[in-house]
Order: structure tokens, then C-alpha cells, then sequence
């Protein structure tokens, strides 16, 4: 009843030792996940509104001022004189509403729904040129009349008027862009500040993880070191019988309970006979536990075995995973079916065999780079891919990620038309 408690107790320290180091690993990737997500939210920001924003508000600045340049040029003090003829009229080629509105559309949509500082002021300042567009045909129209009707004070107040509008749009379009420009420099400077830092922490995390992994696996090999002593002395006595020169185990400092007890009853039952029997018949129960960890091991292994694969099939993209002799080790089931490839012609195969419907020079880029890459858009047959190339620590490979993105290209395609439609 003893001896079945200390093994219980026994198992339950390896067990738990075990248990530790995988949940350290799993702390440490949890985090690594968490930092790379932050990263990405800054990196999406910037692409998905700082950029275009900032590219469309220097589109509008260039057509602003084109647009200013003709507004002076239509309505100038100088023609004035020359449009009190009946059939003078103010020369005016370029429409402002025209010009602009496929810009504030497309800024209005990025700053829609956006929670960051600039929003607010991009949207008002949408709304004024909006605003500012619709009512020039009119504000041209009413100095066109007042310069025929000879009103010369009541059009150079609706001139004025007008030249005070432009220089508000003027100074709010080059703040905003000041402020969009700043922010961006500020997000992209944070980003690459927060991709160091998430680079030490995980370093960092890393090695604690190591090291504490090393601590475990050095308290289990001496808790567990005794029984390589109890199994010398039981062949020796096997073989040899008992005699003076037999050195049964000590009791040490820092053994388990357990393990100190086992190793003062082992060195008893070692001076008779009766003892040597009931020796023989302790290291058959030491052998039987043994094999009861193994089995236990072997039983969390093939539950991490089928946890690990059914993890890999429930992934949406397809995967590959190449060691670095370029053979195929691991793939999951959504890259059979994306390629209509049998199981039995992926495992084992070289890359170059499984990756033979591909581009040559595609292909051998995946299989020698040195860096990880992103490829965007590429076209296998009616599909378009993504396809990521992750290199595997300790130059154990690359894992190959093929994400089917062709509902993503034609609904894009779909709105682009709209888009166009809608500007038509």
C-alpha cells in the first residue's frame, strides 16, 4: 500500500513537471500572439486609413489649387471692364463639385466609423468643401450679374466673400494633412518601437521559459536517479548473490519522501535472503510502473498527436510543412482538398514533386529563402492565393501556407465596379 502511494506521488511530480513546462510554452506563445496582434491593429490603421487619407488629401490639394488658379483667372478685377458688354460673361471651364467629389467620397468612406483624432475634423471639413461645391454655380452666377448690371461694390463683396472661403478651405485642407502626416510618422515610429519591444519581452519570456524548463527536467532526473541505483545493486545481487562489496543506495538530501523511504527499505531487505526475494519482487513492481508511465506517456502523446492534427485540419488555410531536406512531414487536409491532391502523394514526397503546378521560380523562392514572406494575389488556375513562408527554428525547415482568397479578390472586384458605376 506504501510502495503504491510513492509511486502515485511519484507520477503525479513527473506529471505536473510536464504539465508546467507545456503550460510556460504555452504562456509564452499566448503572449507572442497578443504582441504580434497589437503590432498588426498599428499596421492595418496605417494602410487602411493614415495612407490612403493622407494620399487623397494631397490629391485634393493639387486640384484645389488648380481650381483656385482658374477661379482667378474667371473672375479677375482686371476683365471687369471688358464684361460690361452684353456679351461679355466670366469664363469658367472647370466645375469644383466635379473636380473633388470623387475624393471626398472615397475620404469620407475611410473616415467613417473611425475612432481616431482625425476623423471628426476630416468629416467637417468634408462637409464644408461639399458645401463650398454646391454653391458655386450660384456664387459665380450672382457675380456674373452684378458685373453686367455694373453692381461693381456688390460683386467685390460676393468676390471677397468667395476669396474667404477659398483661404478656409485653404488652411484647414494643409492642417489636416500637417496632422494626418504627423500621426502617420508618429504610428509607423510606435509600431517599430513596439516590434523591438515585443521582440526583447519575447526573447526575454523565452529564455525564462527555457530556464525554467531546465529546472523542472533537473528535479525529475534527481528525483527519479535512485531507481538507476536500486536496478545496479538488484543485477549485481542477481548475479553475484549478497556479499560485503554489495553498496546499497544512500539516503541524500533532497530526495521525495517517498523516494528516501524506498531506498532505507531496499538496503534491509538486502541482508537475507527472504529480503533478496522480496528485492527481486520490488524491481518487477518497479518495472510494471515504469511501464505504466510509458504507457501513460504514450497515451498523453497520441492525445497530443490527435489534438495537434485535428488543430492543423481545422485550419481554413492550407498548410505544409518541409523539413530541411525539402521532404514533406506534415499537412492538413484543407491543402488536399484545395489542390485535389491524394494524402498517400504528400507525405514523404519532396516539395518540388507536390509543388510542381506552381511557377518554377515561385516555387524554389519558397524553398530557399532565408526570410519569411507574404506573396499576395497569386493565380493558380481560376483561384487567387495567399501564400505565407514561415522558416522553422534551427534551420528545421519552412512551413507553407496557401490561404484561398478568390471570393475576397471578386467581391473587391464587385465593389471597384460599383464604385465605378456609382461615378459614372
Amino acid at each position: 500500500m506504501q510502495g503504491s502511494v510513492s509511486r502515485q506521488r511519484i507520477g503525479s511530480r513527473v506529471v505536473g513537471g510536464i504539465i508546467m513546462m507545456i503550460g510556460a510554452v504555452t504562456a509564452v506563445s499566448i503572449y507572442t500572439f497578443w504582441r504580434v496582434d497589437r503590432v498588426q491593429e498599428n499596421v492595418e490603421l496605417v494602410n487602411q486609413f493614415y495612407v490612403p487619407v493622407l494620399k487623397h488629401l494631397n490629391l485634393l490639394g493639387g486640384k484645389w489649387s488648380s481650381y483656385q488658379r482658374t477661379f482667378e483667372q474667371s473672375v479677375n478685377f482686371r476683365k471687369w471692364g471688358a464684361l460690361t458688354h452684353d456679351s461679355g460673361h466670366t469664363e469658367f471651364n472647370i466645375r469644383l463639385k466635379k473636380l473633388v467629389e470623387a475624393n471626398l467620397l472615397e475620404l469620407g468612406r475611410r473616415a467613417g466609423g473611425r475612432n481616431v483624432p482625425e476623423a471628426g475634423p476630416l468629416r467637417a471639413w468634408i462637409d464644408r468643401l461639399s458645401e463650398l461645391a454646391d454653391r458655386e454655380p450660384a456664387t459665380l452666377a450672382e457675380i456674373e450679374s452684378f458685373l453686367k448690371t455694373k453692381h461693381y461694390t456688390e460683386a467685390a463683396a460676393t468676390y471677397a466673400r468667395a476669396r474667404q472661403d477659398h483661404l478656409v478651405i485653404s488652411q484647414d485642407l494643409a492642417q489636416l494633412s500637417r496632422e494626418v502626416e504627423n500621426h502617420l510618422a508618429l504610428l509607423q515610429l510606435s509600431t517599430e518601437q513596439e516590434l523591438r519591444r515585443s521582440q526583447s519581452i519575447m526573447l526575454l519570456l523565452l529564455g525564462a521559459s527555457l530556464l525554467f524548463s531546465l529546472v523542472v527536467l533537473f528535479r525529475l532526473r534527481r528525483w527519479l536517479s535512485p531507481i538507476v541505483e536500486w536496478t545496479r545493486v538488484a543485477q549485481e545481487i542477481a548475479l553475484k548473490g549478497i556479499h560485503r562489496d554489495v553498496k546499497f543506495p544512500q539516503v541524500r538530501s533532497g530526495m521525495p519522501p517517498e523516494i528516501s523511504l524506498l531506498t532505507r527499505e531496499f538496503t534491509r531487505m538486502g541482508t537475507t535472503v527472504l529480503e533478496r526475494e522480496r528485492t527481486i519482487h520490488l524491481q518487477k513492481q518497479k518495472l510494471e510502473t515504469l511501464n505504466d508511465h510509458l504507457k501513460e506517456q504514450n497515451g498523453m502523446l497520441r492525445k497530443l498527436g490527435g489534438l495537434n492534427e485535428r488543430i492543423l485540419n481545422s485550419m481554413s488555410p492550407g498548410l505544409l510543412v518541409i523539413n530541411a531536406e525539402g521532404l514533406i512531414e506534415q499537412f492538413n487536409e484543407r491543402y488536399c482538398d484545395l489542390f485535389a491532391v491524394e494524402r498517400s502523394k504528400v507525405l514523404g514526397q519532396h516539395a518540388t514533386t507536390t509543388l510542381v503546378a506552381w511557377p518554377a521560380e515561385l516555387a524554389t523562392e519558397w524553398l530557399r529563402t532565408e526570410i519569411p514572406l507574404h506573396l499576395t494575389r497569386l493565380q493558380f488556375g481560376r483561384r487567387v492565393f495567399d501564400v505565407r513562408v514561415q522558416l522553422l527554428h534551427a534551420d528545421a525547415g519552412r512551413l507553407l501556407l496557401f490561404e484561398d482568397v478568390s471570393h475576397m479578390v471578386e467581391a473587391e472586384e464587385k465593389l471597384e465596379h460599383a464604385r465605378k458605376l456609382a461615378l459614372a
